[in-house]
């Protein structure tokens, strides 16, 4: 794997976009890199588009180990996403200056902890909160395959 020492201070590594592939608003999502592989985790954008049903949406996020244990908790946003809306939701180690608009573009925003590494069986969790089988969710994660 090199040298992890410097991986981890410096951020190199092999840069990985994960793409997240249209999912069920009433199914999780897990960012795992895989038994022998190691993730770092810099920015992701998980667009949601909701159904007619009448309910309020919101994500929880969880950073787990292999055995399902939370190691961190990320949140729940703050603001539920309701019926037939489309909303982003968006990752980042670093707040956004400036560039986000919360009522009109990104929804909410998670802060990951830098770093945010995954390994082997690690998990970022992404599940919807009152979603439902008619919601769709899917985006990217960037990461560095270290």
């Amino acid at each position: 794997m090199g040298n992890n020492v410097l991986a981890l201070t410096f951020p190199g590594g092999k840069r990985k976009i994960v793409t997240v592939p249209a999912t069920a608003g009433d199914a999780e999502y897990d960012l795992t890199p895989g038994a022998g592989k190691r993730y770092r985790v810099l920015t992701g954008y998980i667009d949601l588009v909701t159904d007619v049903t009448v309910a309020d949406r919101q994500f929880l996020v969880t950073l787990e180990d292999g055995a399902g244990n939370i190691l961190l908790h990320l949140g729940k946003q703050n603001t539920a996403i309701t019926a037939s809306q489309t909303r982003v939701v968006q990752f980042s180690n670093r707040p956004s200056v400036g560039a986000t608009n919360i009522t009109t573009m990104v929804h909410a925003e998670f802060m990951l902890p830098d770093p945010c590494i995954l390994e082997g069986a690690d998990v970022l969790k992404l599940d919807v909160s009152a979603g439902v089988a008619g919601d769709s969710y899917s985006g990217y994660f960037v990461v560095l395959e270290l």
